[in-house]
C-alpha cells in the first residue's frame, strides 16, 4: 500500500520540531518503504531527491534551495530560523536562504519592527536580535508629554540627552518609542544628532536610533 508522501514529510518535520530540513536530512529520515516508493536510496543526492519529492509537496510544503520547508512567508520562516537560533545570526549554510536573500528579509523585519537589534559589537556587527515588544508595560503611557517629561528628567542642565537613556527611562515598545521620536522630529520639536556614538557601549548603541536613511542617531535636543 502506497503511503501519502506529503503527510509523511509533514510528520517528519513535526516529530523533529523543525520548520525545514535539507533534502539529505529528509531523505535519511524517510521510512525505508517510503524511500523505496519514491525511487530513492540512503545515499541519494540532492537533485535526485528534489526530483522525487517535488510532485508531493502539496499545499503545505515548499522547496527552498537544498531545503524543504513548511509553506510560510519568507519573513515568517526567517523569524522561525532566528527563534531556533536563540536570536543570533545563524551560519548561512544552515538556513534555507541565500546570503543576500537572508539579509534582505532581515532588513524588512527590522523596518517593520517585527524584530529589534539587542546587541552589537564595536564593529557594529549584530551579535544578538530580539523579538519586538508586543505589549506595553503596565503604567507606561505613550505620549509627547511623557517623552518630554523623561527628557527633562535626564537633561539636568545639559543640551543633549542620549537616546538610549530616554528609551530605557520610558520603557516603551521599540515601535512606539521610534514613532514618537519621528513625530517630534518631523514637527521640528526635537533635533536628532549623530554625536556621542563613539563613546557608547555596544548595548547603548543598540538602543539608540537609526533613521530612514540608515544614519544612527545617538542624542536628542529639544528645540
Amino acid at each position: 500500500m502506497e503511503r501519502n508522501v506529503t503527510e509523511e514529510l509533514m510528520e517528519i518535520l513535526k516529530k523533529k520540531k523543525v520548520d525545514f530540513l535539507t533534502l539529505s536530512q529528509l531523505n535519511e529520515a524517510l521510512l525505508v518503504a517510503l524511500r523505496k516508493q519514491l525511487g530513492l536510496v540512503t545515499g541519494s543526492k540532492g537533485p535526485h531527491i528534489e526530483k522525487a519529492l517535488m510532485p508531493h509537496l502539496g499545499e503545505a510544503l515548499i522547496m527552498k534551495g537544498k531545503y524543504i520547508a513548511l509553506k510560510k512567508t519568507d519573513e515568517d520562516l526567517l523569524l522561525c530560523v532566528l527563534k531556533k537560533n536563540n536570536w543570533k545570526i545563524p551560519r548561512m549554510d544552515r538556513v534555507p536562504f541565500k546570503k543576500d536573500e537572508f539579509f534582505n528579509i532581515l532588513n524588512k523585519l527590522l523596518e517593520r519592527d517585527a524584530i529589534r537589534v539587542k546587541k552589537i559589537n564595536k564593529e557594529y556587527k549584530i551579535l544578538l536580535l530580539a523579538p519586538a515588544d508586543d505589549a506595553l508595560p503596565t503604567g507606561k503611557t505613550v505620549s509627547e508629554e511623557a517623552f518630554r517629561s523623561a527628557f527633562r528628567e535626564l537633561e539636568r542642565g545639559e543640551i543633549f540627552v542620549d537616546i538610549y537613556a530616554l528609551r530605557r527611562r520610558l520603557g516603551w515598545p521599540t515601535a512606539s518609542f521610534d514613532a514618537i521620536l519621528k513625530t517630534l522630529r518631523d514637527a521640528e520639536k526635537i533635533q536628532l544628532h549623530a554625536g556621542g556614538i563613539t563613546t557608547m557601549t555596544a548595548d547603548e548603541i543598540a538602543d539608540s536610533f537609526v533613521d530612514e536613511n540608515g544614519f544612527r542617531m545617538g542624542s536628542v535636543t529639544w528645540m
